[in-house]
């Protein structure tokens, strides 16, 4: 019982030794992001209008100016419009 116990064990180790080695990297990103820019809802003065930005915060473009509440931005699949 002990030894097919400790087979199983090495086994689902080498498993999970085998898809660590070949999986690939995780990303934050659709496949055609090409400038890294993160959009977003940001209340200001209260009015909520989409942002972007680049990841360490700079160049912040505001890209709504309305009174409606402009929030929860996506991007296409594709990367090239902001869908909010």
């Amino acid at each position: 019982m002990k030894k097919a116990l400790a087979m199983t064990a090495a086994a689902a180790a080498c498993a999970l030794a085998a898809l660590a080695a070949f999986s690939g990297s995780a990303r934050a990103t659709y496949g055609g992001a090409t400038n890294g820019r993160i959009a977003f809802g940001m209340n200001v003065g209260g009015n909520v209008d989409v942002y972007t930005a680049l990841p360490n915060g700079q160049d912040l473009r505001r890209l709504t100016d309305d009174p409606h509440f402009d929030a929860c931005a996506a991007y296409s699949a594709d990367g090239q419009r902001i869908a909010y």
